[in-house]
């Protein structure tokens, strides 16, 4: 083997191991993750709470006994104090974070009706968030779109200051794109968005440029109290 030909393979090899891989929602969660969520979801389908779970979808006894706990994807978010550090250079690697947390979409029929979320509390998998039938639709639509079937993986990055979300789509370890959600994308485009559109796309450059300025904004209106009381 030539000097030259070891020269490169040595480089590739230390390329491989110091640069950063995308980290995606590729890892089922945990049986522990998994039957925490199940606990949840039977705590949340309570028969006597059927005229609750009609604002989730529930039209009788028939669907919550038909519903099953479908997928569950970890949820990330960004860590407010590096976001608006523009001191050294930014990727979502360095920015995001896990938030111990998983939610859950809950089918009736294959149909995403509603989700339960469960968090490490005191070290143990607990239920700690129940419904939100938007977010299930949402969650649904994007994996329809973006199977996994198909080799796609993502983390679903949630940020509480604003609040938004985005989705972090790769495929086979590569970077595809950035899913905004309706509320990042009209802070990206300055335009109403009607409904969310799971094909749409925007680049990491414009997401953290969007979600900067609102997050600052936030931040410093909550830490002042008279304008608090004033609203």
């Amino acid at each position: 083997m030539s000097a030259f030909l070891q020269r490169f393979i040595l480089v590739a090899l230390i390329f491989a191991l110091t640069a950063p891989c995308l980290a995606t929602a590729g890892d089922a969660p945990s049986n522990d993750i998994r039957n925490a969520a199940k606990v949840g979801m039977k705590t949340f389908l309570r028969p006597e709470r059927l005229d609750y779970l009609h604002e989730h979808g529930f039209e009788s006894q028939d669907d919550i006994d038909n519903a099953e706990l479908g997928e569950g994807f970890e949820i990330y978010t960004i860590q407010p104090d590096k976001l608006l550090d523009e001191s050294t250079p930014q990727d979502l690697q360095s920015l995001v974070t896990s938030t111990n947390h998983w939610s859950f979409l809950i089918r009736v029929g294959g149909k995403a009706k509603t989700v339960v979320t469960v968090g490490l509390v005191d070290g143990k998998w607990t239920p700690v968030e129940y419904g939100s039938s938007g977010f299930a639709e949402t969650m649904s639509a994007f994996l329809a779109t973006w199977p996994a079937s198909s080799g796609y993986e993502y983390r679903y990055i949630r940020v509480y200051q604003v609040p938004t979300s985005l989705i972090e789509l790769s495929n086979g370890g590569k970077f595809v794109g950035i899913i905004p959600s309706s509320s990042l994308l009209e802070l990206a485009t300055k335009r109403p968005i009607k409904e969310y559109d799971p094909k749409i796309m925007i680049n990491m450059k414009d997401a953290l440029a969007a979600l900067r300025p609102a997050v600052k904004w936030n931040i410093e209106r909550w830490k002042r109290p008279t304008e608090r009381k004033s609203q």
